[in-house]
């Protein structure tokens, strides 16, 4: 009963902030990218609370449940890519007036580029969403004993209906309050189990590479993976809601280093869970840690960080492809209608991830077709801006072929295949810089 009256007032809460935000998210900017003028803490909190979903919570610690400690390496990657891109591409994006990855791409490279652009960010992100949302009923089922179905409908509509009421300031400001939340659930989790099993400390093994998890794997998870925290369509929007580049570029840095920190703490759950738990066909790791190893009290403390990771990436995600696919896809600049497109990118979702599926493999695919595509051409013209322009034809065949590459490996589990997809890309993204033109 408690449980129910908590989670109950959580997202009544969560609803309600969203009404309050959107009373002053009238204006597409506003909506879009919350008014361009928040502060580098808020940068770095919305970044912190997007970035730790479903895929560095729930299904990183089932990695390390499987291979151990290297599962460090799906976060650890986004650590590293999210202090490049603080380094080397927040300050130059913070420079144009755009309110996408998508629209800075059509400024920097051409308008066809930014409605290829747009149409693999929404096809791609509909999967991630899909996966938080998949996440976010696991959790609500497992705390509530409820049918997954259920709640997979509840959680999908509340965290739909929030970011069609207050959009991007919703985001930002609800992210705040869900990074407290998700902070303490993740150091909470590894307190106990650290102390509650401190004799067991000498038989685990900390190593970032082991029988299961190879030198070649870091290469898929620094190439695949953390590309995406280098220069995805979620990153840039964090840093286009800053309200300067000074400040972009501080959120970013902070976020990349206490990520970091985070990943540690993650992987360690997963270590944990590798030594002391058997797991039959469809458990969980960290729900079953949840039920069988932590108190009452702590496990709703647990669960509520839980949702706020899921949450705060959920939301993000979708207002990232509902603005994308409306105003880079579609040419609308108008809230209400951007509106409507939020609710049909949720159902859409929604109906994905009734077809349920592991969480991990779900987000592996979606970055696949982003990262191995997308990235290099973004990254090269970002870092190119004032010297030359790429040329068009060859960045949408690097987008295109090194996505569908790179999504085949995925689906026939072949990393070459994968990695591969990125190479062309990136020789066909420096081809398009010789081939492109000077900047005046």
């Amino acid at each position: 009963m408690i449980t129910w009256f908590i989670l109950t007032v959580y997202a009544l809460l969560t609803l309600l902030l969203g009404w309050w935000t959107g009373r002053r998210s009238g204006q597409f900017d506003h909506f879009v990218v919350a008014g361009a003028n928040r502060s580098a803490f808020a940068i770095f909190a919305s970044l912190m609370a997007t970035v730790i979903g479903a895929s560095s919570t729930m299904g990183v610690i089932n990695l390390g449940y499987k291979i151990g400690f290297p599962a460090f390496w799906w976060l650890g990657s986004g650590a590293i890519g999210l202090v490049l891109c603080g380094l080397l591409l927040a300050g130059v994006v913070k420079q144009y007036p755009v309110v996408t990855l998508a629209d800075l791409m059509g400024r920097l490279v051409g308008p066809i580029v930014r409605r290829t652009l747009s149409l693999v960010i929404a096809v791609a992100w509909l999967g991630i969403i899909a996966a938080q949302f998949l996440g976010a009923a696991k959790i609500v089922s497992t705390s509530l004993g409820i049918d997954q179905s259920v709640a997979l409908s509840a959680v999908s509509i509340i965290i739909t209906a929030y970011c069609v009421m207050g959009g991007q300031i919703s985001v930002i400001h609800t992210d705040k309050i869900q990074l407290v939340f998700i902070l303490l659930a993740i150091f909470l989790v590894a307190g106990m189990l650290w102390f509650r099993w401190e004799s067991d400390h000498a038989f685990l093994s900390f190593e970032l590479i082991n029988d299961s998890f190879g030198s070649s794997r870091i290469t898929y998870f620094l190439l695949v993976t953390g590309t995406g925290f280098l220069a995805g369509p979620d990153i840039i929007s964090r840093i286009l809601a800053a309200k300067n580049q000074a400040t972009a570029r501080m959120g970013v840095l902070f976020s990349g280093g206490m990520l970091f920190v985070v990943s540690i703490a993650i992987a360690w759950i997963g270590l944990w869970s590798h030594y002391h738990l058997k797991l039959q066909p469809g458990q969980d790791a960290l729900t079953t840690i949840l039920q069988e190893h932590l108190s009452p009290l702590i496990r709703l403390i647990v669960e509520l960080g839980l949702l706020s990771a899921i949450f705060s990436s959920a939301d993000t995600c979708l207002i990232t492809a509902a603005s994308t696919l409306g105003h880079d896809l579609l040419g609308w600049n108008q809230t209400h209608r951007i509106r409507i497109v939020t609710v049909i990118t949720g159902l859409i979702a929604f109906l994905l991830a009734c077809l349920k599926g592991n969480i991990i493999d779900s987000l592996l695919l979606a970055y696949s077709l982003f990262n191995c595509g997308a990235i290099p051409p973004v990254v090269l013209a970002i870092l190119l801006h004032k010297k030359r322009r790429l040329n068009v034809r060859l960045v949408i065949m690097a987008i295109f072929l090194g996505g569908v590459l790179g999504v085949w490996g995925k689906l026939a589990g072949s990393d070459v295949l994968t990695l591969s997809g990125m190479g062309i890309s990136a020789i066909l993204s420096l081809t398009a810089a010789v081939f492109g033109h000077k900047n005046r």
